[in-house]
């Protein structure tokens, strides 16, 4: 495989097409000229808000979704892209990825003080984004508040292999990779590991490490039962969010607050349960 090919399964085909959404989406100057491109899911300004650095193959379109359900649940959500990828200009660049996450970050920064966004501000990082989270939050000490990855990896070998790539072409080594293992050893912060139990790409041990490695004092790792890397939050839609809300939340020091169709299903589950309890307790009764 050669480097354009092992590009496109790292990055993706390239840019999409389609104009900007100007209500959301905002434009970050990085190196070399490019400008990467971040879609804004806003809730109000004292709620949680994650910064979250996508996958292999994702843009921040694909993260519609996730912003919307993040806003029903009281979190804002910004969706960053790499270079080269979705609405974002410039060349696809593993070498570039750490400095445009950067860059981003001081955008997302700065923008929350321009507009008064006093709450907590979460780095997320799914698989590839989990080099860009934690390479962030070691660079700036003290101005994130907690750290979620999802799907992560302790070795860039990991990936890479899981992906059915060699490094070569990449140029990523383990000596000079993302140093992901380092870094999350140097970061006392809450954190939060979510992973799928049978995930095909980057196994499960990747997370386990990682959250092993992690010297903060709250941390937590959510294992999704039978999901794989690309359905985690298919077939772990319950599980994912709400530990993304819980902890989001008990870094803000709030309560959290369940959506009221949430409630009320939890509610009628409970009702079925008693019910289903006292059915039982008939049928056992001895007779005479």
């Amino acid at each position: 495989m050669d480097r354009q090919e092992a590009l496109e399964t790292l990055f993706g085909p390239g840019r999409e097409r389609g104009p900007l959404r100007p209500e959301s989406d905002h434009l970050v100057d990085a190196a070399q000229g490019a400008e990467l491109r971040v879609r804004f899911h806003a809730a109000s300004p004292e709620d949680p808000m994650i910064l979250s650095f996508p996958g292999e193959g994702e843009v921040a379109s694909d993260y519609d979704g996730e912003g919307s359900i993040l806003v029903r649940r009281e979190l804002s959500l910004v969706a960053a892209e790499y270079r080269g990828t979705g609405g974002s200009s410039g060349h696809r660049d593993p070498g570039a990825l750490l400095d445009d996450a950067a860059a981003v970050f001081g955008y997302v920064k700065g923008w929350r003080e321009d507009h008064s966004f006093t709450g907590p501000l979460i780095l997320m990082g799914r698989s590839l984004g989990t080099a860009a989270a934690l390479d962030v939050a070691a660079r700036f000490p003290g101005e994130v508040a907690g750290l979620i990855l999802v799907a992560g990896f302790s070795r860039p070998k990991a990936l890479v292999e899981g992906l059915g790539l060699s490094a070569d072409p990449l140029g990523i080594t383990e000596e000079e990779g993302f140093g992901n293992l380092e870094k999350i050893g140097e970061l006392d912060i809450p954190l939060l590991v979510i992973h799928g139990q049978e995930d095909e790409v980057v196994g499960l041990i990747e997370s386990m490490t990682l959250h092993q490695h992690s010297p903060a004092r709250s941390k937590q790792l959510v294992v999704v039962p039978r999901a794989g890397h690309y359905d985690l939050q298919e077939k772990g839609a319950g599980p994912y969010y709400d530990a993304m809300a819980e902890f989001a939340f008990k870094v803000a020091g709030r309560r959290i607050r369940r959506p009221r169709r949430a409630r009320k299903t939890r509610r009628a589950g409970k009702k079925k349960l008693r019910a289903r309890v006292q059915e039982i307790e008939v049928r056992s009764k001895p007779k005479f």
